[in-house]
């Protein structure tokens, strides 16, 4: 049974408050095992640490009747070599001499840590504290809540470091769990830092940027999210199924959203033609992803009388009505189910007018319902962030954007293409826009050429 002090309570550390280089007095012979008062707080330890240390204590056992500790601790590491890191000879007897001799751990290289008697198995456990370790769970809280100061920096956790720090304990402001800086000096004894000069190791234990980091998820999806926001924190989500159609009935939810095509194609607008771009809103059947309703309309100029603008006019864009017809359109084709009916649309253009919505509601009541896509509007997240945007990949909606994704990559095969982004484009759409530009503009005094106008692009109808 190692060597434990005397009186000491049951499950804590056996860390002695002694200043740090001070020899501990060697005891009786030291037999590697577990006491039978420290089972409570082994059995609280994670398994693979348990295994961990027993490996440890059983190779201890050969070197503490070892005549010769470097031969011996070179056949322990040749037997454990497959176990990676952490078993080499040297790691070996640097553990055997901490656990023999007590004192601080191999590690501990500035000696601020707790001083363990010989024979005490809670050296040899990795990032192992005793019970000062942990932080008051007052001040997980308030860091949490600091981050709004340092969103979308990416040295958002270093700047909340030096914040709390040089900013918060420094300049005497208390600090939830810890209180003031000179409280806390008093209760453990430490010198009060310089407030400029200081260093990380007069600090309170477990103040570091490195903690700070650990207080977030590992995932990268969540540092994303703490340093960009949910947007960015999207792109790194893994594959999951954002939608699960297998309970849901026909016509149970029906999804809106609007597109801009990336095709170009001529319009003739009050007998004056130019080339413009198609809008679309459409509804999709979640249940059965069938189309149930479109509706298009070209962004054309809203005065082409007036020549000169270019791509600064003033043009046509998606609008509410676009949305309620084809809402309109969806009752009048399938009509209302006996279940009812939902359609689901987002925040911005293709949305569906208060009035409307009051208008079915006093007709049909509860079977026609309307709701919105999530959005993000100053919304505190699970960290205590606060994030503003839409969530388009919400409520099914991602069906129908992949239904635009398809429909873009068939358009792009018309003569008239344009790409998803400007550095996209084919190289030819420039002197196809000239010349189609230059045909527009002379059947615009022809009212026979105009009737068999032919262009490389296709026309809106």
């Amino acid at each position: 049974m190692s060597l434990l002090s005397q009186g000491q309570p049951q499950g804590q550390s056996q860390a002695l408050p002694k200043a740090p280089g001070t020899a501990l007095e060697s005891g009786p012979a030291l037999v590697p095992s577990i006491p039978s008062e420290d089972i409570e707080e082994w059995r609280n330890l994670p398994e693979k640490e348990r295994a961990r240390v027993r490996l440890l204590l059983r190779c201890f056992a050969e070197l503490h009747t070892a005549d010769n500790l470097n031969t011996t601790a070179q056949r322990l590491a040749l037997r454990h070599h497959h176990l990676g890191w952490g078993w080499s000879a040297k790691s070996l007897l640097r553990l055997y001499w901490a656990w023999r001799d007590g004192g601080h751990k191999p590690g501990d290289f500035r000696k601020t840590g707790p001083i363990y008697l010989p024979g005490d198995w809670r050296c040899l456990l990795r990032n192992y504290r005793g019970a000062q370790g942990a932080l008051p769970p007052e001040f997980s809280r308030w860091v949490a809540e600091q981050w709004t100061q340092f969103k979308g920096r990416d040295d958002c956790v270093v700047a909340l470091w030096r914040h709390i720090v040089g900013e918060v304990w420094l300049k005497g402001r208390p600090v939830p769990g810890y209180g003031i800086v000179e409280d806390w000096c008093l209760r453990t004894g430490r010198a009060r830092p310089h407030p400029l000069l200081w260093r990380s190791s007069e600090l309170p234990t477990g103040w570091s940027a490195a903690t700070f980091y650990r207080l977030l998820q590992k995932r990268r999806a969540t540092r994303a999210l703490v340093r960009h926001g949910h947007l960015a924190a999207h792109g790194a989500q893994p594959d999951m199924v954002l939608g699960d159609r297998k309970n849901l009935l026909p016509l149970q939810y029906v999804i809106l959203d609007d597109v801009r095509a990336d095709v170009r194609c001529t319009w003739f607008n009050r007998g004056l033609g130019e080339i413009v771009y198609p809008l679309f809103v459409a509804g999709l059947d979640a249940a059965s992803t069938i189309i149930t309703a479109q509706c298009g309309k070209p962004r054309a100029r809203k005065r082409p009388e007036i020549e000169g603008d270019g791509d600064r006019a003033e043009r046509h864009g998606v609008t509410q009505e676009m949305a309620l017809i084809v809402v309109v359109e969806t009752l009048r084709r399938w009509g209302i189910p006996p279940w009812g009916i939902t359609f689901v649309h987002e925040n911005a253009a293709a949305c569906v007018p208060p009035e409307a919505k009051a208008l079915l509601h006093s007709l049909f009541g509860d079977l026609i319902r309307f709701e919105k896509t999530a959005i993000f509007h100053e919304r505190a997240t699970a960290h205590g962030w606060m994030e503003s945007g839409g969530a388009p990949w919400s409520k099914g909606k991602a069906a129908l954007e992949s239904f635009w994704h398809l429909l873009n990559v068939q358009l792009a095969n018309l003569p008239g293409t344009a790409g998803a982004r400007y550095d996209d484009q084919p190289g030819e759409l420039a002197a196809i826009e000239a010349h189609t530009a230059e045909l527009l503009t002379r059947a615009r005094d022809d009212a026979q050429l105009a009737a068999y106008f032919r262009s490389p692009l296709k026309s809106f109808t």
